[in-house]
This record gives structure tokens, C-alpha cells and sequence, in this order.
């Protein structure tokens, strides 16, 4: 990640804007429509990449 801001910013000069927005494969839905075994994978899949 630090490589990645380092190559933006001597490229454009700056970076303005950066969000980490990685989520996990499958079926989209409304939150409240999300069954209790794919809602329960999202805080696995965040402690794994984190």
C-alpha cells in the first residue's frame, strides 16, 4: 500500500482521496435480506486481509 501512495503521488502529485473498500465474493443483497451465514463471514474476511 505504501509503495502504491508513493507511485500516486509522484505521478499526479498528490493523493486527495483513498479508501479501503475490499469485500468478499457472492450474491448482492440488502443487508437486512443477508442471511446469517454470509453476515457472519464479513468480520472473518476483514480479520484475514487486515
Amino acid at each position: 500500500m505504501k509503495r502504491a501512495v508513493e507511485q500516486t503521488v509522484s505521478r499526479f502529485g498528490r493523493l486527495d482521496v483513498a479508501a479501503n473498500c475490499a469485500g468478499v465474493g457472492g450474491d448482492m443483497a440488502r443487508l437486512e435480506e443477508t442471511d446469517q451465514a454470509a453476515a457472519s463471514s464479513l468480520p472473518d474476511a476483514r480479520a484475514r486481509r487486515a
